[in-house]
């Protein structure tokens, strides 16, 4: 049974308008984050679509990704030749390295006998890239990959310069911006096939802030060409030791790796898995002291 209301004086209506007025507010200021954190990624659904996605699972995919300025902002701090690759060839580093193709010994021969690399090569590579394992990164791979990707949107780019203004002038942002969105979304379109191919969820995966992922810390678009299933299970795991193995392997072999090469050709090949002669260098100085110890 219902009663008919009385009717509102002026000063309570003005009220009721006011409070509504401030509930609408309410309300859109607390939808305004999500509705802007998919709007950032608008252009990059797109672009997908366009290169041959469907645009429900690029939807679906996206949905699960945030805007990760820190994604960005890394690269403005990063300085490869400030790195500490000195720590990889202590005697303590070594010693773990050691213990390491010990343990997983019958892995890397059938790496050796399959792809012609030799146990320390792999094994050095997987200290320096990730201590073996133990650190594989903490970042989603594809918040990071979708951020990057978002920079050829203009407000995404003055977004980023604001946080980098300091380290860097406004061309040299769009700059590096508009060539890294190209790149990873290249990335975030193999992250997607490969993550499809394997049956993972690509929003599951961690990796470091310039979205490589696994105990070798491959970029997607390397993982989709070069991941290797070691323990032969029917599917990828670059968080399994013996995949991770056999994917390091794999991806030097094809890149011109071959057993009694020299120096330089070794150090030619390394360059193609990080473009820093430190990298390579230090690589190569873990494996000379591996085969040191097994002489």
């Amino acid at each position: 049974m219902s009663e008919t209301a009385p009717p509102l004086c002026p000063a309570r209506k003005t009220l009721l308008r006011l409070g509504c007025a401030l509930l609408v507010l309410a309300v859109f200021a607390c939808a305004s984050p999500a509705l802007s954190k998919q709007s950032r990624f608008f252009g990059v659904k797109q672009r997908l679509a366009a290169q041959g996605l469907d645009p429900r699972i690029v939807d679906q995919v996206l949905s699960r990704a945030s805007f990760d300025l820190s994604a960005a902002t890394g690269y403005f701090r990063h300085d490869e030749y400030k790195l500490d690759y000195g720590q990889f060839s202590t005697p303590a580093s070594v010693e773990a390295a050691r213990r390491y193709m010990n343990a997983y010994r019958k892995t890397l021969e059938e790496a050796r006998t399959r792809y012609g690399v030799d146990p320390g090569t792999v094994v050095a590579v997987l200290l320096v890239e990730t201590r073996l394992g133990l650190y594989v990164g903490d970042r989603p791979v594809l918040s990071t990959l979708a951020t990057l990707a978002s920079f050829e949107d203009k407000e995404n780019i003055e977004t980023l310069y604001q946080a980098v203004s300091r380290r860097a002038d406004r061309h040299e942002v769009r700059s590096w911006a508009e060539r890294k969105s190209r790149w990873a979304l290249v990335q975030l379109k193999a992250l997607i096939s490969f993550a499809q191919k394997q049956g993972i969820d690509p929003a599951a995966l961690p990796g470091s802030y310039a979205g490589a992922m696994g105990f070798c810390q491959f970029l997607p678009e390397s993982a989709l060409v070069y991941a290797a299933d070691g323990d032969c299970d029917g599917k990828v795991d670059l968080f399994d030791h013996a995949d991770a193995i056999h994917s390091v392997a794999r991806y030097l072999s094809k890149n011109g790796w071959e057993l009694g090469m020299d120096e330089d050709g070794m150090r030619r090949v390394l360059y193609t898995y990080n473009r820093s002669r430190p990298y390579a260098d230090a690589i190569l100085a873990v494996r000379e002291k591996l085969l040191e110890e097994a002489r």
